[in-house]
């Protein structure tokens, strides 16, 4: 689970969310916000805004564009959790997920289990998404389509917007079946396209930044895994010189003595822990 401190630290690296406040940043998770698109399952319209509170019905699910858009890699996942003032109002739970490698606004569905016209503030976060680190990289992405793409193609700006245009699209298909009429459907469209040119840039930076680390971390990881097998084949020989018939041997590693020998093995040995960290960076 990610602190405050570790979503600083992976923001437009591994995480993008934007725009970013901190005062929606939690202990253990970041605060969304809703837009003014609140859409009614039950009459089929939008929720307008009456003094400061969208009202929600008795037994109605409303659909929520979020403010903010979000952008993770394939090592990250999460979960949507409802906020206790929301909940405690009687509004049910809020339990969904973030996949790894989405991008783009999000559409959270908020329920009124109860007999009485539930209130949601305006200009109030309704519901906090907790993040995770995932034990090894998606081989998939939100849309069912594999996320493992070439890294030097991610650092192209064309291809990544491209990318992030096409899925969205994808997405945008999707909702169309959620919404009956047509000016509801083209008013979601609206904003969520201009929710996503906004954030656009800031997420194709973070793909970018996320691309070239892996880079960094590949030629880091196939360096100490070189440095590691030649030490353990210098060490190899090295006590293959003792045995009479290799004596020859000795003429070419008479500079590994029993202090360097000792060193260089210990050193190929340390390299385990260091190897393993850096390719946790590469996956």
């Amino acid at each position: 689970m990610f602190s405050d401190r570790d979503i600083r630290k992976a923001l437009n690296k591994d995480i993008v969310i934007f725009p970013f406040r901190e005062d929606d940043l939690t202990p253990v998770g970041y605060n969304f916000n809703p837009t003014d698109f609140v859409f009614s399952l039950t009459s089929q319209d939008l929720v307008p805004a009456i003094d400061g509170f969208y009202n929600i019905k008795p037994h109605d699910t409303v659909l929520i564009l979020t403010e903010e858009a979000v952008w993770v890699s394939k090592k990250i996942a999460g979960t949507f959790h409802s906020k206790v003032g929301v909940v405690s109002q009687g509004f049910g739970h809020i339990s969904t997920t973030l996949d790894p490698n989405w991008h783009g606004p999000l559409l959270i569905s908020l329920n009124n289990p109860t007999d009485l016209i539930l209130k949601l503030p305006v200009n109030k976060s309704f519901v906090t998404l907790i993040l995770y680190k995932v034990n090894t990289p998606a081989d998939k992405d939100h849309d069912n389509q594999a996320s493992r793409v070439d890294i030097l193609r991610n650092i192209s700006e064309d291809v990544l917007d491209k990318e992030l245009t096409d899925s969205n699209k994808n997405f945008l298909r999707k909702v169309q079946t959620i919404f009956i009429k047509e000016d509801v459907y083209d008013e979601f469209k609206k904003k969520y396209t201009k929710l996503l040119q906004d954030s656009k840039a800031s997420i194709i930076s973070g793909q970018k930044t996320n691309a070239i680390n892996r880079i960094f971390a590949q030629g880091k990881y196939y360096g100490l895994k070189t440095l590691q097998v030649i030490l353990f084949l210098l060490c190899f020989f090295r006590l293959l010189a003792l045995i009479p018939a290799c004596s020859a041997l000795e003429t070419y590693l008479f500079f590994i003595d029993k202090g360097v020998f000792m060193g260089m093995l210990a050193i190929a040995i340390s390299l385990f822990m260091a190897i393993k960290v850096v390719k946790e960076e590469v996956l």
